[in-house]
């Protein structure tokens, strides 16, 4: 049997690497922090449209995503884990011969990243 799964939310606890990085973003660009709850709101979307939607109009999206993307993958390594049990079903699942997927729309980079 196949199983696909989605990464962000769903095996990956991402809220609190992704609010850690967009805050370290406003804080570079000297801007007001946003509450988590807008932030949470838009986990899922491409880099461009969650910038686009969070940063004020005055700055491009385009000019913020490489920094935003390294400054989540530095969060990621630093305190990214998988829901609790997560490890354990992927391990049984694999074991008991499904073949496992992941579908997002994170860079192949963001998804290979090593989580805790």
């Amino acid at each position: 049997m196949l199983v696909i799964f989605d990464l962000d939310g769903t095996l990956f606890q991402t809220a609190l690497c992704v609010i850690n990085a967009i805050n370290q973003l406003f804080d570079e660009l000297n801007l007001k922090r946003i509450p988590m709850k807008a932030i949470t709101d838009c986990i899922g979307k491409t880099t461009y449209d969650f910038l686009q939607t969070l940063l004020p109009e005055a700055i491009d999206p385009y000019s913020c995503c490489e920094r935003f993307r390294l400054l989540e993958q530095i969060e990621v390594a630093k305190h990214g884990i998988l829901y609790n049990g997560v490890e354990k079903m992927l391990v049984h699942l694999k074991s008991n011969g499904h073949t496992l997927f992941i579908c997002s729309n994170g860079s192949t980079e963001y998804i290979n990243l090593d989580r805790k």
